[in-house]
């Protein structure tokens, strides 16, 4: 009688034992739910952040170009004397089309053109002009914050200075 309880316990065929495995495997399945679970937020914020970085690099990749635009627009008209002055989005688009301010969410587009004066030289060159392009809008498709980007170039009557 004692050989028969000791095979009927190692045979596995003790109910109290099944009923511990049971629970085991209901502990480890919650376990590997949770992990998954945290796994998928982390997965999901990082692709929700690293959908708005691609936007705001899109955006000021546009301000970019557009302030670009606007100097080789400037460039286009070698010869004419540049006045010394701010210019508006209007006197802006005159000079030539700036096509890429329209991928932005509420543009505006200024430049300002003042003398330069080379920092080692003794005396200011008045040919020389800096160019100030100002690109603002609106961040993010039309949130509330406002980006502004400035971009910076030295002009002569004879186009851009390298």
């Amino acid at each position: 009688m004692n050989g028969e309880n000791i095979e009927l316990v190692t045979s596995g065929r003790d109910p109290h034992l099944r009923r511990r495995r049971a629970g085991v495997t209901l502990i480890d399945g919650l376990i590997a739910t949770f992990v998954m679970v945290l796994l998928l937020l982390g997965l999901t914020s990082l692709l929700m952040a690293s959908r708005v970085n691609a936007k705001l690099a899109t955006e000021n990749n546009a301000a970019y170009n557009a302030a670009r635009q606007v100097i080789e627009n400037v460039r286009l008209h070698r010869g004419v004397p540049l006045a010394e002055k701010d210019y508006t989005e209007k006197d802006v688009r005159d000079l030539g089309a700036v096509p890429q301010i329209d991928s932005l969410v509420d543009p505006d587009i200024a430049m300002n053109v003042s003398p330069w004066k080379d920092p080692g030289a003794t005396t200011a060159r008045k040919k020389i002009k800096l160019v100030k392009v100002t690109v603002s809008w609106q961040a993010l498709g039309g949130t509330n914050a406002r980006k502004t980007r400035t971009f910076v170039s030295l002009v002569t009557p004879n186009g851009v200075v390298q």
